[in-house]
């Protein structure tokens, strides 16, 4: 039975990220989440190598190298930069090359919502 707390948890993956451009934004010393779906990207990556779906080294250096061609394809000021949008793409990259899911379903799946075919919900599924 796992007791280690969500905040543990925080820590021992977001550690190896500090001092890095992969480091997650915080505000006041805490993870910041702009949108419910940030902190879900988030979620979903924890909970993915603690089970060992993924390695979480594997995800990091995803994360990086996403990083690296956003900023390589715009100017460092640009405001359409978003952390989470780099997290998700890093989370779905691996998935793909692991063979969690295809490109296509990922397209399929987000075509879907944007087109208001299928709820924004992780929950609706299970109604």
């Amino acid at each position: 039975m796992r007791t280690e707390t969500i905040t543990g948890m925080e820590d021992r993956f977001v550690k190896g990220l500090e001092g890095s451009k992969a480091a997650p934004p915080k505000r006041c010393d805490r993870l910041q989440f702009d949108e419910p779906w940030q902190s879900r990207a988030f979620g979903i990556v924890l909970a993915f190598s603690e089970e060992k779906v993924i390695d979480y080294e594997d995800f990091r250096k995803n994360l990086i190298k996403c990083i690296g061609d956003w900023e390589s394809a715009h100017d460092l000021n640009d405001e359409s930069w978003v952390y989470y949008e780099q997290w998700l793409a890093a989370l779905e990259r691996l998935a793909v090359e692991q063979g969690l899911v295809t490109k296509d379903e990922i397209d399929q799946r987000t075509a879907e919502i944007t087109e208001g075919e299928r709820e924004y919900s992780f929950f609706a599924n299970y109604a």
